[in-house]
C-alpha cells in the first residue's frame, strides 16, 4: 500500500527515480525481517551461552570493557565478550533502527575460544555460525 502511495505521488515527476525509491522502501521492510531473525539468533545465543555455563551474573569490571583490541582479547573471555559486548551492542542497534555491519566474522573466533568445551558445544558454535550468515548475506 505504502508502495503505491509514494508511486502515485511522484509520477508526475520526471526527476525522481520510481523503480530506485521502489526498491529502497523494499529493501528497509525486509530489514525488518533481518532484525527479527537477528534478534531472534541473539537470544538463541543467550541461551547456548547459559547452556555451557558460559553466562555470567556479574559484568567484569568498566576497564575492562573499554578494551580496544578484537573482541577485548587482552581483557575479556569470547563468551564474555559476546555478552557484555556484541549481544548488547547488536540489541542497540536493532532497537534504534540503526545500520547492522554487513560483514562478521565470529565464527573462527569462537572455534579457537571453545575448542576445549565438551562437543556439546556444536550448538554454540551453530548458532555463532547463523548470525555470521545473517549478517554477511
Amino acid at each position: 500500500m505504502l508502495l503505491l502511495v509514494i508511486a502515485a505521488y511522484y509520477k508526475d515527476n520526471d526527476n525522481i527515480n520510481i523503480e530506485k525509491i521502489l526498491t529502497e522502501k523494499l529493501l528497509s521492510s525486509m530489514k525488518i525481517k533481518d532484525t527479527d531473525y537477528i534478534t531472534a539468533l541473539l537470544a538463541q545465543l543467550t541461551k547456548a551461552l547459559k547452556q555451557e555455563h558460559l553466562w555470567q551474573l556479574k559484568p567484569p569490571s568498566a576497564d575492562k570493557l573499554l578494551s580496544s583490541a578484537p573482541f577485548c582479547y587482552d581483557t575479556l573471555t569470547f563468551s564474555q565478550w559476546l555478552q557484555f559486548i556484541f549481544i548488547p551492542k547488536m540489541s542497540q542497534l536493532i532497537a534504534e533502527k540503526s545500520v547492522l555491519p554487513d560483514k562478521i566474522a565470529l565464527t573462527p573466533m569462537a572455534e579457537e575460544a571453545f575448542k576445549d568445551l565438551a562437543s556439546q558445544s556444536s550448538g554454540l558454535l551453530d548458532v555463532i555460525a547463523q548470525i555470521d550468515k545473517a549478517l554477511t548475506a
